[in-house]
């Protein structure tokens, strides 16, 4: 939807009838639907607020863009449901391995997995904090495309159903409430991940894990963590072995809403706590960036991609 950036400007009387129209038209568009007359005032309220926001953001000479969606009738601490990585060293920058024919290569200027066909449009995870597995299958789906020329739809919800509690394995991901990309990993290259269409459509919540009568679309021979604050190393990574599961700091309130552009906010810590899948990386105008695959969905983003600043 588009916003017009005068409308601050204008009398209150009439604001509040363009907020009125912008929220009607969000409405429609992300087809939202509330219980009762009091929870549409206040997630009006809300919207009016995230609507000024966004805004203020993109009247400054900033490399990115923001714009409304459908987080923006939520309050911050309602999103956070929309992360999921739990807080850990180990938990960022995997990429599962394949058997491969060693080869020598050279690390290319830029890259962008999505050309050769290696990666699946964005998914939306929902209220689940289940990042983590939407990672871990986006790797694994790239692994087996890059070793087998296939592209499949890998089970995100075979993840949240049975990597909490499969013995003889490490386990301890917390389905809704985060999880370990390694822990994912470590489960897959024991088990292997099954197909969607196999295992059944991804339903954000915890689940019985099925065992049998099962199509096992990919299997990983290992995976392995990259060598830390090193670009060079993640860059190599990404050229030969495709695309990483990475975990980033998503509690910058651009990163809601953002758009296009490359992202760069004085706000991000470095403290953790959203997975997401690393495809590639570039420059505009000389400036680089990391190129990412989120899960919130095509509405979020650039259909559902983004564009960090290195």
């Amino acid at each position: 939807m588009s916003i017009n950036p005068m409308a601050e400007f204008t009398s209150l009387g009439q604001s509040r009838d363009l907020v009125d129209d912008d929220f009607d038209e969000f409405r429609q568009q992300h087809d939202k639907v509330y219980e009762d007359d009091s929870e549409h005032r206040r997630r009006k309220h809300i919207f009016r607020h995230n609507v000024r926001y966004i805004r203020s953001i993109n009247r400054r000479s900033l490399p990115y863009k923001l714009e409304p969606n459908h987080f923006a009738d939520l309050t911050d601490d309602e999103f956070k449901s929309y992360k999921g990585a739990l807080d850990d060293e180990s938990n960022d920058r995997m990429h599962a391995k394949i058997k491969r024919s060693k080869r020598m290569f050279e690390v290319p200027d830029q890259l962008d997995w999505r050309n050769y066909g290696a990666v699946n449009p964005a998914k939306g995870q929902g209220t689940c904090g289940s990042c983590w597995a939407f990672a871990t299958a986006g790797a694994v789906e790239a692994a087996h495309f890059i070793q087998k020329g296939e592209l499949l739809n890998l089970a995100e919800q075979q993840l949240l159903d049975c990597t909490w509690s499969t013995p003889g394995v490490y386990h301890g991901n917390n389905c809704c409430l985060g999880g370990w990309t390694w822990k994912a990993f470590s489960w897959v290259k024991k088990f292997g991940l099954a197909t969607t269409k196999s295992y059944g459509h991804y339903r954000g919540q915890e689940g019985f894990c099925k065992t049998s009568n099962l199509i096992v679309g990919a299997r990983i021979t290992s995976y392995r963590r990259v060598k830390r604050f090193n670009p060079i190393a993640l860059k190599k990574a990404l050229s030969y072995h495709g695309p990483a599961t990475i975990s980033i700091n998503a509690n910058p309130k651009s990163l809601k809403f953002y758009s296009d552009g490359i992202m760069s906010d004085k706000h991000c810590s470095n403290k953790t706590d959203h997975a997401v899948l690393l495809i590639g990386y570039g420059s505009d105008n000389g400036v680089p960036y990391w190129l990412i695959k989120n899960s919130w969905s095509h509405k979020w983003g650039n259909n559902g991609f983004i564009k960090i600043k290195q």
